[in-house]
């Protein structure tokens, strides 16, 4: 699908383009400033993930896996995700795991502010081979939803990048799988927006 976009410094000085280029949105067109771009594969493949990864924690929510924080913020309880796929048998969590390739093996990084600069650091494990599974697949997400993959001047959605992508999209298609997760797939087959009037 072809989707007109324009760029330029401001929405008055617009140059047509066949490349998705993501920095603000104006009026339902997205508006490059400082060249900050994505190519329409890259826009497709960061679109699944968040579209996959928002379902996924609907579905947790929506089968009654709440976590409630604050006095009544419902998040999803990944808590519950993590206690399920400790109980699987050795070769089942082995195969999950594989899938997560890079996740594994270069784990995302955390986006801190330290001595006044944004930086990324490698964490520790959050202890168990589950935990750290849900934990950097949620990290990916973090970094791309609030901004940690892009600066000023470029989106770095660079090869790494993209593989951390693939691999979590991999990881939530095979979380889908889990027998012993049945109830958060069913729901997650049977989303419906309706359901959510939010």
């Amino acid at each position: 699908m072809s989707v007109p976009v324009y760029l330029g410094v401001d929405t008055t000085n617009r140059i047509r383009s066949d490349e998705l280029f993501l920095d603000q949105v104006d009026a339902g067109r997205f508006v490059a400033v400082n060249s900050t771009r994505l190519t329409m594969s890259d826009n497709e493949l960061v679109m699944r993930f968040f579209s996959m990864f928002s379902r996924y924690e609907y579905a947790i929510k929506a089968a009654g896996h709440v976590h409630v924080r604050g006095g009544d913020a419902a998040e999803p309880d990944w808590q519950y995700v993590i206690d399920v796929l400790g109980k699987l048998d050795n070769e089942s969590f082995e195969r999950l795991r594989e899938r997560a390739d890079i996740l594994v093996t270069d784990p995302p990084r955390k986006q801190v502010y330290r001595n006044g600069a944004l930086e990324f650091v490698s964490t520790e494990s959050a202890g168990s081979a589950a935990a750290d599974l849900t934990v950097w697949l949620r990290r990916v997400r973090n970094n791309l939803f609030h901004g940690g993959k892009y600066t000023r001047e470029f989106a770095v959605l660079d090869d790494r990048s993209r593989k951390l992508i693939h691999c979590s999209i991999s990881v939530l298609d095979g979380l889908l799988s889990v027998s012993a997760l049945e109830d958060l797939a069913d729901r997650f087959r049977g989303y419906s927006p309706s359901e959510s009037e939010g």
